[in-house]
């Protein structure tokens, strides 16, 4: 299967090669929906819908997002009925390729497929799993919550004449995770633990991510522990996705070097996952500073995909870093080979060219970058990442009013279940802001991406550089000390 991502898309994937690289991927991470469950058991028949959905889930996982949505569509060609495919596709396009009128399109097919399905049989439980998260991703709550509410009372209805029914308590608790009602679903999955069944792995991995979601972190360890210590050695899906979190985990206590190993061990159990070479190297080269580990880490992802133009751009970024320049061209031009047109990669290729004091030839791979996300944004008006994109080149340009017209576009533009894009575009407009000196327009630009993620230190101390230019002083330190305690240094 070629990783070679084509130009547009590569346009709107979530970058990990800045400072906030990690966000988006944290984002995306969390933002996936328990979505009904599709197949049972593993597929192998090439001619069946669960075979290609579970493809799809596979190569989506390993950050092959358009391979992903390709699997999804072979899929639907069988069963163009299935909500469940429709709501994946649409996450694949939304969520990690920014399409987002795609991933509209997608949402809206579901819920028309799961309303029907309700209509039809009132006591469809799954039905209304998926319309209420078809809903949620078309940022309808307050009815999506209904629905979820309705799976949760048919649940109950059977467990009232069955209480040790461990599947109707675990997909209960996958409407209460949905409903952000953590506590809740905690206890359903600790009686589908109890009742010893055959998803108690699942329960013991989804309560990691119900404790890390109530930054209980001790405990969402100790979950995913159990998790890792019950699935059996060739659950290599299951294990993969334990450890990736534990991983995250660590990584959110300030645990960095663990978290390292932890996906240490997610590379040997899928040394093709792409996606955790990637996040490896971006840990230990952004948060343990170890540069030429992490380029070790960006070949590991190189070696599962020769041919995807994101694996040799990070490699160049570490290389960069390690001091290894001429190393690290070489890497970017084959990235660029690869894929001549990806703008986010001459973005970094330009900022690597600017720490070698190399300026006219960083300020022609920018104006490149800039070409490539005007024709974006012509071809795809509603890509909000694409605006953003477009918002970041021209503010390395220093052409700040350009810059905040294309961060209101990525505003104005991206779907409601999308806050880490609007988080990073409130920022980087409250950075344009600040440049231009506009200070009591860009503290409040500020406060807009913390209020999208209330944990982005970057945010923080950019609003800290705003008040402390107001002469606010009391309130600037306590915005940096924020910043700090969230572990960005400036």
């Amino acid at each position: 299967m070629k990783g070679k991502t084509r130009s547009l898309a590569a346009l709107t994937e979530p970058s990990r090669l800045d400072a906030g690289a990690r966000l988006a991927l944290a984002f995306a991470a969390l933002a996936v929906l328990c979505i009904p469950a599709f197949a049972q058991e593993r597929a192998t028949d090439e001619n069946s819908a669960s075979y290609w959905f579970e493809r799809g889930r596979e190569l989506v996982d390993d950050g092959y997002y358009e391979e992903g949505v390709l699997a999804y569509e072979n899929a639907l060609d069988i069963d163009p009925e299935n909500a469940s495919i429709w709501i994946s596709k649409g996450n694949a396009l939304g969520l990690f390729l920014g399409r987002s009128k795609d991933a509209v399109e997608a949402y809206e097919r579901a819920l028309l497929i799961s309303d029907n399905a309700t209509k039809t049989n009132p006591n469809d439980a799954l039905a209304w799993q998926a319309k209420g998260v078809a809903l949620s991703y078309l940022g309808r709550q307050n009815e999506a919550d209904q629905a979820y509410e309705t799976a949760i009372e048919i649940y109950n209805q059977t467990l009232d004449k069955y209480p040790q029914d461990a599947e109707a308590w675990y997909l209960k608790a996958e409407n209460l995770m949905n409903m952000q009602r953590r506590e809740d679903a905690i206890a359903a999955y600790d009686k589908v633990i109890e009742l010893n069944s055959t998803k108690a792995a699942d329960a013991w991995t989804t309560k990691g991510i119900a404790f890390l979601d109530l930054k209980r972190y001790n405990e969402s360890i100790e979950a995913l522990d159990k998790a890792i210590g019950t699935l059996p050695a060739d659950s290599i899906q299951g294990l993969e996705l334990a450890w990736s979190l534990k991983a995250q985990v660590l990584l959110d206590m300030g645990r960095a070097e663990e978290a390292v190993e932890a996906y240490d061990k997610v590379n040997e159990l899928a040394p093709q996952n792409l996606e955790a070479w990637l996040v490896k190297g971006t840990i230990l080269r952004s948060f343990l500073g170890r540069y030429n580990e992490s380029v070790e880490a960006y070949e590991g992802a190189v070696q599962a995909n020769p041919e995807n133009a994101e694996a040799w751009a990070y490699k160049a970024i570490g290389l960069q870093e390690a001091g290894r320049y001429d190393e690290s061209l070489e890497a970017f031009d084959k990235a660029l080979q690869l894929d001549p047109e990806n703008a986010l990669i001459l973005v970094s290729k330009g900022s690597s060219l600017e720490k070698m004091d190399r300026h006219d030839e960083a300020m022609e791979a920018y104006e490149k970058a800039l070409e490539a996300y005007e024709n974006a944004t012509v071809l795809s008006p509603e890509n909000s990442r694409a605006w953003r994109g477009k918002g970041d080149v021209l503010l390395k340009l220093g052409r700040y009013n350009d810059s905040i017209a294309a961060y209101d576009k990525a505003i104005e533009t991206a779907p409601p279940y999308a806050t880490a894009d609007l988080a990073f575009a409130w920022n980087r407009k409250g950075e344009a802001l600040y440049k231009m000196g506009q200070l009591e327009k860009a503290a409040p630009a500020y406060d807009k991406a913390i209020e999208q993620y209330p944990e982005y230190g970057e945010a923080w101390h950019g609003k800290g550089l705003a008040l402390q230019a107001l002469d606010q002083r009391s309130e600037a330190e306590a915005a940096f000390a924020r910043a700090r305690e969230l572990g960005y240094e400036s």
